[in-house]
């Protein structure tokens, strides 16, 4: 038994549209993971991208949460050194 397997002529999902904020926080979140060396895209790409973003004003900048600290704790968290 073979699992399921999509038809060609199957019914592709709608395109969710999103601002150019979110276009924006994607493409930095890419851009992280890439800088990185990482072949991946994570959670912690999001993060660094969310603090780029921010630019010192945002609410995880107001509670202390730096862009240089997340990336340490991380190259660490990861032996990326």
């Amino acid at each position: 038994m073979t699992g399921p397997t999509l038809d060609a002529d199957a019914e592709q999902a709608p395109l969710i549209p999103f601002d150019a904020a979110a276009r924006k926080a994607l493409e930095l979140t890419f851009r992280e993971a890439l800088r990185l060396g990482h072949d991946y895209v994570g959670t912690e790409h999001v993060l660094l991208a969310l603090l780029e973003n921010e630019n010192g004003d945002g609410l995880l900048t107001s509670l202390g949460v730096t862009k240089a600290r997340v990336e340490a704790d991380l190259v660490a968290a990861l032996d990326l050194s």
